[in-house]
Order: C-alpha cells, then structure tokens, then sequence
C-alpha cells in the first residue's frame, strides 16, 4: 500500500519534506542543539495571541463552509514568507529592545508557524483521509531523522540547517498542489491498495447531545492533559550547560518523534476503522500520566520523559491532523483541526501561566487534579466507544447497510440516468454509496474481484471521481439536490 500510494500521489515527496519542515519550524524555539533553551520562551502571553487568531480563523471557517485560504497562490505565499521571517528570527536568538519587543516577535513566531502548520494539513486534505495520514507519518520521520542529525552536528551547521527550514516548507507549501492519479490499468493488488488508500475514517454521528459530548471529550480531553506537560519541560532546561547531555536531549526528541511516527504508521495500516480514536485515548493518555512519574526523578529520568513528551506530542498532532475527516462533511473541514489546535495551544498557556505565578506546591496539586480527571474521564469514554462498538458490530453490517441504501437510492438512480450508467455499473455504484468493498461485492454478486474493480473503473470515469472518498461526496451533493427539489414542490 505505502508503495502504492508513493506512485500514485502526485509530487508527494514535496509534501512530506514540505510538512516535516513546518513540523520542525514549531519547534525552532526548543532545539537545544542549536541554542540555550530556557523557561522564558515558553511565555504564555505570545501563546494566548496565537490561540485569539487561531479562533478567529475557526469563526470565519465556521461561517463558510466552502473557504480554502490555502488554495490561493497568493495567500500562501503571504504565509509561507510570514513563518519564513519570524522563524528566523527566533532562529537567530537577536538580543531585542525590550521586553515588548519579545513578546511581540514571540507573538509573530508563533503565529506564522502555526498558520504554516495549519495550512499545510489544509493543502493535505484534498489527498484523503489515508493518504494525508501517511504524509503526516512519512513527514514524522523525516523530521525525527533530522533531529537526530542535528545532534551530532557542530551548533554553526546546525543553525544554518534550522535557518532553511522555514524556507524550504515555505517553498514546498507555495508549489504543492494535491493530487492523486490513478492509472487505469493495474494489478488487482494495486486495485485492491488504491481500494485502501481510498478508505474514509468513521466520523461521529453527533446526532444527539450525548454523542456530540462523548465525541468532544474524545478529543478535548488528551488535549486538556498536555497541559501541566509545561512544569516537565522546564525541568531539563539545566542540564543543557553539560555538551554531552545537551547531546543527549536533542537525541531523546528526535528518539520521541521517531517513536511517534511508528505507532502513527502502524494506526494507519491497521486500526484504520472505528476503533481509530480508541488509540488516541489508550495511548496518550497513560503515557502522559507515566510522563508525571518520570518527571519526579529528574536526575535520574530525564531521557525517558523526553521521549515521552515527544512522542505523545506528534501522536496528538497526528490525531487533530485526522479531525477533518472524523466530523461532519456539512462543515468546513478544516474548523475541527482549528479548535482542537487551539484548545491544545491554550491548555499550554494556562497551564504555564498558572505554573509562573502560583507555589511549586499548588501547581502540582492542580496538575494532579487535571491529569487524574482526564485520565478517568478519558478511560470512561474509551470504555462506553469499546462497548458501543461491540453491540454494534452485528447491527451495523445489516441495519447500518440498510439506512445507507435507503438514504442512497435515489441518489444512485439519479447518477446512474445522468451518467448513462449500465445496469451492473449501477447496481455496484448502489453496493459502494452502501460502503462495501470490492471483496464484498464479488461474493455477492457471484462474480470476480477483477471484474467488479474493472467496473468499479468504469463507474469513477463516468462519474468523474477519484475514489469512495469523491463518490461520497458526489452523492451528498446529488442527495442535496433532491431535498432542495423536494423542497420547492412543497
């Protein structure tokens, strides 16, 4: 599959390189191989004007569902030059006028960063639910080899290194276009890896309060544990005037991220169904409380918190990277990365505002409170999904099939007339808006594999799509169309 995709992506490596890069740009402020990192950066104040511009963005997403800042060459030109700037700034550890002026350019750092980030999972969206994650993955390691590399380099190479990256995402972000080419001959295993590659993630229903809950706490809560993350960071900061243990912080981040990027490339190949999210929660979540015991014996564990603050970190991007594909279509998809960014992006700036002008001791009783109650709360949802999901199983394959067909059928005889579809082209394009798969659909209708995904060939050309991802959204849009004509005869 992961051969598959390489070939069939267009340009793709400019995205990973492109991503890993904007990944990395975060990260400038907190590369001790490339500079003394202390307590003073991570200031809340420049964290909170992120956060206000991120939700502004998510206001204006929110109002239009159809708006793509980052499909205009120009606005990403403008980001692209934006991030490319105050990185390198930041980069270049200039003494500054004032402490104004600090947080001002930390401000700007922060912003343009994000956006760069932000925009670059927009850009990846276009790709699909499957293949946009193994960018994020192929993206993950090329950004943890980097970092490993940059602590055997002399801090010179390694600040001109820092310095490109900006510009190399930046350059990446302005030329990359999304695009998958399917050719239209090809093995049945490439049919069966671009049946894969096409897979969507189950989205929430939220068609109640209590599922819109249990689907907001699914997300909000490892996000709300990351938190307190900001008292463990601090605490390896004075160990950076020994060159051997600066080594070897920089080598356990660049450990966490390659860490990361295998349990993300393992959750794409093969929990890639409605048990998705349940690893959000089993993963970050102990981990996290595990990162808390570490962090008490400093001295002693300071590597293996390291390791795990990164880790979780990239797995918890890789998570809010996914959000545009677990929530409803009707919305902008790019609205769940931008809340959930910025829910995770505040949590930070409390968190360290609250660890900069409270006792040592108050902080850490607050950071218990909040670890402890989104580890439960965490374990709780995670057990209700695992008992849903295991008094579903049955259901869903015959009533689940039933509803989709039902709310379908119109929609597929209207697509089947207007594209002069055969008969057997139709009666396959009803079995796909049903969400079967090739395998499925050869059994049940007592035919070959080979010959269902020839048709299947057929169909996406006729109706000019590209996978079960744009078929989707082809009959939502058809299904739409119908609603409003009903409508008006009303």
């Amino acid at each position: 599959m992961i051969k598959r995709f390489a070939s069939t992506s267009v340009h793709i490596g400019v995205a990973v390189i492109g991503f890993a890069c904007a990944l990395l740009v975060l990260e400038i402020q907190r590369m001790p191989a490339v500079q003394h990192v202390n307590f003073s950066m991570f200031a809340p104040a420049p964290y909170f004007v992120e956060v206000a511009l991120i939700l502004v963005l998510a206001a204006v997403y929110g109002a239009k569902k159809t708006l793509r800042i980052s499909a205009s060459p120009v606005a990403r030109a403008g980001i692209a030059a934006f991030a490319a700037v105050f990185s390198l700034v930041v980069a270049s550890g200039v003494s500054l006028p004032g402490e104004a002026a600090v947080l001002v350019i930390q401000s700007l750092y922060r912003i343009g960063s994000a956006c760069l980030l932000l925009f670059w999972g927009e850009r990846l969206v276009g790709l699909g639910a499957r293949r946009s994650a193994l960018v994020f993955v192929a993206a993950c390691f090329v950004s943890g080899a980097i970092t490993l590399v940059l602590s055997v380099l002399d801090q010179s190479v390694s600040y001109l290194i820092v310095c490109a990256l900006p510009i190399v995402s930046g350059a990446g972000f302005i030329f990359y276009v999304p695009k998958v080419v399917i050719p239209g001959e090809g093995t049945e295993a490439d049919a069966e890896n671009d049946e894969k590659l096409a897979q969507t993630l189950p989205r929430f229903s939220c068609a109640s309060k209590r599922e819109t809950a249990v689907a907001f706490g699914l997300i909000a809560l490892p996000l709300l544990c990351r938190g307190p993350f900001v008292s463990i960071q601090s605490a390896w900061m004075p160990f950076q005037e020994d060159s051997l243990i600066t080594f070897l912080i920089q080598l356990s981040i660049g450990c966490g991220v390659l860490i990361a990027a295998a349990v993300a490339l393992l959750v794409v190949l093969r929990v890639w169904n409605r048990n998705f999210i349940l690893v959000f929660e089993l993963f970050v979540l102990p981990i996290t409380f595990l990162a808390f015991y570490a962090s008490q014996a400093s001295a002693d564990l300071w590597f293996i918190y390291l390791l795990i603050i990164d880790a979780t970190y990239k797995i918890t991007l890789f998570y809010l990277f996914a959000t545009p594909f677990l929530f409803s279509d009707r919305i902008n998809p790019l609205l769940p990365l931008l809340l959930s960014f910025a829910l995770m992006i505040f949590a930070r700036a409390a968190s360290s505002a609250l660890y900069a002008v409270l006792p040592a001791a108050a902080f850490a009783a607050i950071a218990s409170v909040v670890v402890l109650v989104t580890f439960i709360g965490g374990g709780i949802l995670a057990f209700l999904i695992i008992q849903k999901n295991m008094a579903s199983g049955v259901v869903d394959a015959g009533e689940g099939n039933v509803a989709a067909e039902n709310a379908y059928r119109d929609s597929c005889a209207v697509l089947g007339k207007r594209f002069s579809l055969t008969a057997r082209e139709g009666e396959i394009l009803c079995l796909l808006a049903q969400k079967y798969h090739a395998p499925y659909i050869a059994k049940k209708l007592v035919v070959s594999q080979s010959t269902v995904k020839t048709h299947m060939r057929n169909i996406y050309a006729k109706l000019g799509v590209h996978s079960q991802a744009d078929l989707y959204l082809l009959l939502d849009q058809v299904e739409n169309e119908i609603e409003v004509l009903g409508d008006e005869g009303r």
